[in-house]
């Protein structure tokens, strides 16, 4: 981790806030060494400037991928506890057709499932999807542009707009069911291997930055 340091009126060295250093100039504390043996390097504000405007970006799009990979857990939960919920109701004698599913009354422990499901995945998890790649273009790394960023992106979105048809589907192919928990699988790993991708990417930047201003 690269911490952001300013030097006292005494000349001892003390932390300065991130959002002051775009302003002022800053120090960068090399990792693994001992106090005795700190090394500092003089960094401009200027420097530092562009650097932060791409570790937003790639922020930005990094919690986006994540938003999306905790968006399928929340699906999967979701319809678990309402499937949950319908096996208790029949166990107890209730009986679930047309009638009690066009009232859209909960009835049931779990029934609330049916519309989280519905509305995370049909609404959040898509949204989230096209934010994601809109975001891909605006992603840079060290003053170019983030390679896979854009295609795994497309990559997530082609997967959720697949997995919303095959969800509009079931009713009438519930084979496709089966294709439906798998995709979530895919969207899932995709969503996850691209916010890796973007964290580890701005965390390579920062070493490379701290290590050329040492060097220099």
């Amino acid at each position: 981790m690269i911490r952001l340091c300013g030097h006292s009126r005494e000349g001892v060295p003390t932390q300065l806030p991130w959002w002051l250093a775009s302003t002022y100039p800053a120090a960068i504390r090399v990792p693994g060494t001992s106090s005795a043996r700190l090394r500092w390097a003089r960094v401009d504000a200027a420097e530092w400037h562009p650097h932060e405007q791409e570790d937003i970006m790639r922020r930005i799009y990094a919690a986006i991928a994540w938003i999306i990979a905790g968006g399928v857990v929340v699906q999967a939960a979701s319809i678990a506890f309402a499937l949950g919920g319908i096996g208790r109701y029949v166990q107890d004698g209730g009986v679930i057709d047309k009638a009690l599913v066009e009232s859209r009354q909960a009835t049931f422990i779990g029934d609330l499932g049916f519309p989280i499901h519905g509305i995370v995945g049909g609404m959040v998890i898509p949204l989230a999807a096209v934010a994601l790649l809109i975001v891909a273009f605006f992603v840079k790394a060290d003053g170019g542009r983030l390679r896979g960023a854009r295609l795994w992106a497309a990559v997530v979105l082609a997967l959720v707009a697949l997995q919303i048809t095959l969800g509009y589907s079931i009713v009438d192919m519930p084979y496709l069911g089966l294709v439906h928990g798998a995709n979530a699988l895919a969207v899932l790993l995709t969503a996850v291997y691209a916010g890796m991708r973007a964290r580890r990417s701005a965390a390579a930047g920062a070493e490379e930055r701290a290590s050329h201003a040492i060097a220099t």
